[in-house]
């Protein structure tokens, strides 16, 4: 089953609890930030991906620069542990890790969490992978992706018993886009998945094989490059 397919399922489920006046808000808050073209300012293919440092869950720091000296990188920015779709992403990612690592690549995930919230989503989902803490979504700022969640939505969050700022530490009420990149060795994006909408995702699957496909293309570059050119011959 893909990803899409079970997040789809999720979807119906929480439209099916919801009451319909939160269902307006929630479907006007997404038009409005749909009109201010949001998503179409992040970074895309092509893009040198923006370096970071960030603390990791369970400590240490982990930098981009010093992951692409490695080999590859997907990076999965997600909301939070609360997002029952970020949740199942990361569950679907975790089930990838060991092909991903044999692959010769990293794949790590951001959140503008702190370390203790997060440390909840590891241990839930039962991730091995890096789960970074992007304070005050610095880093996701700097990919374009940061939006403002709209006044009408911060009451349904607090109703829902979602308090942001807690959750951040900081005073703002700002998510970063869900969104997942495929970096390479020299930290240019070659695959990317961005949109507004939360409810729809990347396939891991569908990373996995742009991983693949790079490492292939890198394998006959290599070759082209050690072949020994032909003797020129004389007519």
């Amino acid at each position: 089953m893909s990803l899409q397919t079970e997040l789809d399922a999720i979807r119906q489920r929480e439209l099916a609890k919801t009451p319909p006046q939160i269902l307006a808000i929630q479907q006007q808050a997404f038009e409005l930030l749909a009109v201010t073209g949001t998503a179409d300012r992040s970074v895309g293919i092509g893009d040198v991906a923006p370096d970071f440092e960030l603390d990791a869950v369970g400590g240490g720091r982990v930098s981009l620069r010093e992951l692409c000296a490695r080999g590859p990188t997907i990076l999965n920015f997600f909301r939070g542990g609360w997002c029952p779709f970020c949740s199942m992403e990361l569950r679907a990612y975790q089930q990838l890790v060991g092909s991903i690592e044999a692959a010769g690549a990293s794949l790590v995930a951001i959140s503008p969490e702190t370390p203790r919230f997060l440390a909840e989503a590891v241990a839930e989902s039962e991730l091995s992978f890096p789960v970074l803490s992007d304070h005050d979504n610095q880093v996701a700022r700097r990919y374009g992706l940061v939006y403002t969640v709209p006044e009408a939505l911060r009451a349904v969050y607090e109703g829902f018993g979602l308090d942001l700022p807690a959750r951040h530490g900081t005073r703002t009420f700002e998510l970063p886009i869900p969104a997942t990149y495929l970096v390479d060795r020299g930290c240019r994006i070659r695959r990317a998945f961005v949109n507004l909408d939360q409810t729809q995702r990347g396939e891991p699957e569908d990373f996995l094989q742009g991983l693949r496909e790079m490492n292939r293309e890198n394998d006959r570059e290599a070759q082209l490059s050690s072949d020994p050119p032909h003797p020129h011959r004389d007519r």
